[in-house]
């Protein structure tokens, strides 16, 4: 990882003037977001709160960008879930409706995380992506978004390294002037070291933003994720007999909030979204709700 970074450094500084220019936009925010199960627990639900602190630097000049973000966690009670997450990219973009971008990352927790989700563990890794769009009508844009990401979670044993592949498909459908729908389809899998966390995944999204002006935007999202586990087994008995099934789970979300910009430069921000995961396996069945609120710098 180290070595993939000092060599993204040392080829952004010796890309000649002509192709990139050294004018950076910026942003920095803060946010803070209550959560009532924090553990993402059906038995034992644990209400508390974290501060999420992030800021990037890139570079405006196209067709050649590069990016550096950093973001970090810190909750209130459960504090074994802090982390800290890096990630440094490289954007080409050769026409308006093309980019490849590749990135390396490393997300490190503080302790053994509470949270239980099959990627809550210090990991680091990279990600390959190729987007492309097309303006289908006057108001309505298509667009394809593929990626590759590889994950080693360094600190599991024996380490886990997983191999995620996806496909999104959308159109940014304006409705009128303040109004844009967002439909969304994702298909993808993650082929796991691990046989356990071997899984395919599928669903649909939708995204409603109204803009009345050009500092205030309120926005609705409804989300379903279906996850099919390749190899992980739920046992139950039923009288005397023993069955078991392969574990599947569907996430549900809804998502409804605000943008409300000021001096052109300043963002403030709220949300609500509440989480219903369901499973054929009960000890991962559960449910969230969460209030965020935040504020930005963008330079």
């Amino acid at each position: 990882m180290k070595k993939i970074i000092i060599k993204a450094f040392c080829l952004l500084l010796f890309i000649p003037s002509t192709v990139l220019a050294w004018d950076f936009s910026t942003r920095f925010d803060a946010s803070s977001t209550s959560t009532s199960n924090v553990t993402s627990s059906n038995t034992n639900e644990q209400k508390d709160s974290y501060t999420t602190f992030s800021a990037y630097a890139q570079t405006k000049e196209e067709p050649h960008r590069f990016r550096l973000k950093v973001k970090s966690n810190r909750y209130k009670k459960y504090d074994e879930n802090d982390s800290n997450f890096f990630e440094l990219s490289y954007q080409f973009k050769p026409e308006k409706h093309e980019e490849y971008i590749v990135s390396a990352f490393q997300e490190k927790y503080v302790k053994t995380p509470s949270i239980s989700t099959d990627t809550s563990s210090s990991n680091r890794g990279a990600r390959l992506q190729a987007n492309f769009s097309k303006d289908l009508r006057k108001t309505t844009l298509g667009y394809i978004n593929t990626s590759l990401s590889y994950k080693k979670y360094t600190e599991l044993s024996p380490v886990r390294t997983d191999f995620r592949p996806e496909v999104i498909m959308g159109l940014e459908e304006n409705l009128s002037k303040d109004l844009v729908f967002i439909p969304e389809l994702s298909l993808g899998a993650n082929r796991s070291k691990d046989n356990d966390y071997s899984t395919l995944f599928y669903g649909p999204s939708a995204i409603l933003t109204w803009s009345p002006s050009d500092y205030l935007e309120l926005f609705t999202s409804a989300s379903y994720l279906k996850t099919r586990y390749s190899n992980r087994v739920y046992s139950y008995q039923r009288l005397v007999r023993t069955y078991s099934e392969k574990e599947e789970q569907s996430l549900t979300s809804y998502e409804v909030g605000g943008l409300v910009t000021l001096f052109e430069k300043l963002v403030i921000s709220a949300k609500y979204i509440s989480y219903n995961n369901q499973s054929n396996d009960p000890s991962n069945t559960y449910k969230s709700n969460d209030v965020l609120f935040g504020i930005g710098f963008r330079y």
